[in-house]
């Protein structure tokens, strides 16, 4: 699952608002959703709890672990913390990435979807 292509975009896309107005909104420099639609770049990542709050969406439906766009009201925000952790992986190469969770045991599940994603990209 591409986050941004799959989830962000289509929120931006249906809101009806210009792209300079979501960026001002949610604290980003002008043109970076530009970027986000035109590049790689996963800087979105550092910006996904924002992201949740300006579209009214659970972080879950951003991460795609659930359909349901509304956020539950027990649901636990990210601490900055949570949110550089999740930008620093996904910066990392799927090499390291791969060392990193052998090395933690990961389960074989996780494993084989980081090989998943790695195909799609």
């Amino acid at each position: 699952m591409d986050i941004f292509k799959d989830r962000i975009d289509p929120l931006i896309l249906s809101s009806g608002k210009d792209a300079s107005e979501i960026e001002k909104a949610i604290g980003l420099t002008r043109g970076t959703i530009s970027k986000w639609r035109n590049t790689n770049l996963k800087s979105y990542l550092s910006y996904i709890e924002k992201i949740a709050d300006y579209f009214g969406v659970s972080i879950a439906y951003i991460f795609g672990e659930t359909d349901e766009k509304s956020p539950s009201p027990d649901e636990d925000r990210l601490s900055a913390f949570d949110a550089q952790i999740i930008d620093f992986v996904h910066h990392l190469s799927p090499e390291k990435l791969r060392g990193i969770l052998l090395a933690l045991d990961a389960p074989k599940e996780l494993l084989d979807a980081l090989d998943r994603e790695a195909r799609q990209e």
